[in-house]
């Protein structure tokens, strides 16, 4: 890992970052936190097995202003992100996911509640300050979002999924009743080991009608 930590540190940023459309930063993921496990795995697929030590260096890069940032905790408002991706029909999605994403598309309420767990919470794509947890107030979350006549149905584009985090990737195209600009955003959705739903993250720009 010296070679990863050779790179990082032959970058000069300069003294003004702000102008970098990519951010370049480094992290080591050591045993003693990770669990030898999980170091050994992660050598395997870098192909390095074998190698001494019990600590990977690895490289973070970050593209400023991602469509997957929320402009309203920064500038009071909503702004319009035009789709990336297009729709895939039938995404394979755990089923505790597939059943939430049928509830949300027909906007039926106590289907979606039912999918989380009782101390479960839903995060609002208004900031990390805006979540709702526990049945009761999950309840009165999902019923803003139906309260247009209708659920909201998603146009899935991608999935990554380790059946303990599932994250889609999903254009937006109506809001009950009312047709929108289509419109990008991802939801990480966290199972339990109940299989329910420990936690649903909204991340879009979609103003609601």
């Amino acid at each position: 890992m010296k070679f990863t930590l050779a790179i990082y540190l032959h970058i000069n940023p300069g003294e003004d970052i702000y102008g970098y459309n990519l951010i370049v930063s480094t992290t080591d993921l050591h045993g003693a936190q990770y669990g030898k496990d999980f170091i050994e795995d992660y050598k395997r697929r870098l192909g390095v097995s074998g190698s001494p030590g019990d600590v990977i260096t690895v490289l973070r890069s970050v593209v400023m202003d991602p469509w997957v940032t929320e402009t309203y905790p920064l500038i009071g408002k909503h702004y319009v992100r035009a789709p990336i991706l297009a729709h895939q029909q039938e995404l394979k999605m755990p089923s505790v996911v597939a059943c939430y994403q049928q509830a949300l598309a027909k906007g039926d309420l106590e289907t979606i509640v039912q999918q989380f767990e009782p101390n479960g919470l839903a995060r609002e794509p208004s900031g990390s300050k805006y979540f709702y947890q526990g049945t009761e107030q999950l309840r009165y979350f999902y019923a803003m979002l139906f309260s247009n006549n209708g659920g909201i149905p998603l146009e899935h584009c991608t999935i990554t999924n380790d059946n303990t985090c599932c994250a889609i990737e999903y254009n937006v195209t109506n809001w009950g009743q009312t047709q929108l600009a289509p419109q990008a955003g991802v939801a990480v959705y966290c199972i339990g080991a109940s299989g329910l739903l420990v936690a649903a993250r909204i991340y879009d720009d979609v103003e609601p009608p």
